[in-house]
């Protein structure tokens, strides 16, 4: 496959990008930082643009929402009548100019995560859906099929380019990719994993794969190095040096030393890295103590939070890491840093200089500004178009939240994460009741409010749902964000890499993954 490299031209566009971004956000700071919940509570419709809150109340259909959000299926090679039906509302009504202006800019500024941008004929090699998929297919789900299929293909291609025949898969859950990996692959395998469970029930998988292609013959004979799984906590602080010790340390295992269990102290970090960095049995593909001249793949398929942050400092700083692949997600759990902070070098966001130089970076830095980079913008469209009655929740549960505050009960987390089945199809009357006792509270709303709310419910389900809507649409910008400021930090440690759709959008949401080959 070939990827673009970094040049210092695409690097200043990156920045500009960055730059405009930054500003950009920095207009909807109030709605990045409020959630559609707080809909009536907070106002949120007089803080929208005059020109916004007349569209979303009056004239503006679902079909017109949903012509906010981007289309990863829409083929870009169709020019004019492409560009045409992009600003032309299904619906046949016209969007207020103000709002045209901002649905270019969240286009234009967000990154392009139709699958395909940069991947050739060879990417797209199947194992599920051919004949080794009932090799693989215990315990994987159609999303999680379709990601380790496509992951695992890319990876041989970049390992087998950079002579790479050793991956440490991080994160590795139940070891799917590392399955696809070692023995569709041929490639040595490590996962590291930080629930105990999970390494067990990969072991059992890997044994039950192997026995099935053994009995089939699909093997040949031929000796495949199983994937070997190790349980360990690995933690956010954990500096380059200590990594690159630990990995060129040069100590012994024994063949049947039991599975090491997962710590967070950091104290521990040694004795597990080194027993998964010695190739003391190649029938468990066990990694030989790493030295500066073996290469070594780092991979992360949806490493969560600061996870994912981790792996890419690890493989700037370790001069064994030849090739990385980090697939992101769960921005919400990053931990990040203030100016001036002594946590800010290990800190999820920001890690580039670049991005700290910015004058509005902080407004990124809240829960809730971070977990709209992890939302699944195409199904929510697909409801849309198709006027799913469940789109009505928003406006009850936000109808409920006014409930909730006149009786001081407004910001509690667990409260925001309420969940009723079936709300949008009870009476009111009924979901407040239900919600009330959920919550271990007196109900005591009057029937006058119970009025008020269903008055409410009624004449503005349409434009929370448009609030949501257009919260949504800044969602790419966000993820934008965090993605390029990760790139860039790789770019100012001297090392080119490239944000690759590796997964098809429609199906796997977080489907960019920061590429890098070390020369």
């Amino acid at each position: 496959m070939a990827l673009p490299s970094l040049t210092c031209q695409s690097v200043c566009t990156l920045k500009k990008q960055l730059r405009t971004i930054d500003v950009f956000l920095c207009n909807y700071d109030w709605l990045m930082n409020s959630y559609t919940t707080d809909y009536f509570t907070l106002d949120l419709e007089k803080k929208f643009p005059s020109s916004f809150s007349e569209f979303l109340l009056k004239d503006g259909s679902l079909n017109d929402l949903a012509s906010l959000l981007p289309d990863w299926k829409s083929d870009s090679s169709q020019g004019d009548n492409a560009k045409a039906a992009e600003t032309t509302p299904v619906s046949g009504a016209v969007l207020p100019l103000s709002m045209i202006a901002f649905r270019s800019l969240c286009r234009s500024l967000s990154l392009n995560q139709k699958l395909g941008v940069v991947a050739d004929e060879s990417l797209g090699a199947t194992v599920f859906g051919g004949s080794l998929e009932k090799y693989f297919r215990v315990c994987v789900k159609a999303k999680k099929k379709h990601e380790v299929d496509l992951l695992a293909e890319m990876l041989s291609i970049l390992c087998k380019s950079q002579g790479c025949e050793r991956v440490v898969d991080i994160g590795a859950g139940l070891g799917h990719l590392s399955r696809l990996l070692s023995y569709n692959k041929n490639l040595k395998v490590t996962t590291v994993e930080a629930t105990d469970s999970h390494s067990p029930k990969a072991q059992r998988l890997d044994r039950r794969a192997e026995s099935l292609m053994t009995k089939h013959n699909v093997l040949d004979g031929s000796a495949v190095a199983q994937p070997n799984h190790i349980s360990h906590w690995i933690e956010s602080s954990i500096t380059t040096e200590e990594f690159i010790k630990l990995l060129t340390q040069d100590t012994s295992c024994e063949d049947n030393s039991p599975l090491p269990t997962a710590t967070s102290m950091l104290s521990d970090l040694s004795n597990k890295m080194t027993n998964m960095l010695i190739d003391c049995d190649s029938s468990q593909s066990q990694l030989s103590a790493c030295d500066a001249e073996e290469p070594v793949c780092l991979s992360g398929l949806h490493a969560c939070g600061d996870l994912s942050t981790t792996i890419i400092r690890v493989f700037a700083g370790l001069p064994c890491a030849k090739v990385l692949s980090s697939v992101g997600c769960c921005y919400m759990k990053l931990s990040c840093s203030q100016a001036g902070s002594t946590s800010m070098e290990h800190s999820g966001f920001p890690m580039s200089d670049f991005v700290r130089s910015l004058p509005h970076y902080r407004n990124m830095c809240s829960y809730e500004s971070l977990e709209m980079g992890c939302h699944f913008i195409s199904q929510y469209r697909q409801r849309l178009l198709a006027s799913e009655p469940s789109l009505k929740r928003h406006v009850v549960r936000a109808a409920l939240q006014i409930l909730l505050y006149r009786r001081k009960r407004k910001s509690e987390i667990q409260f925001r994460r309420l969940k009723i089945k079936n709300s949008e199809q009870l009476p009111f009357k009924e979901y407040a009741e239900r919600a009330f006792k959920r919550l271990g509270m007196e109900y005591d709303v009057t029937s006058s409010e119970i009025e008020e709310c269903e008055s409410l419910i009624e004449s503005h389900w349409r434009a929370v749902v448009g609030a949501y809507t257009v919260r949504l649409a800044l969602a790419p910008l966000v993820e934008a964000y965090i993605l390029i400021d990760r790139v860039l930090y790789l770019w100012e440690h001297g090392i080119s890499s490239s944000l690759v759709p590796v997964f098809d959008p429609r199906i796997s949401p977080r489907n960019m993954a920061i590429v890098a080959v070390k020369s």
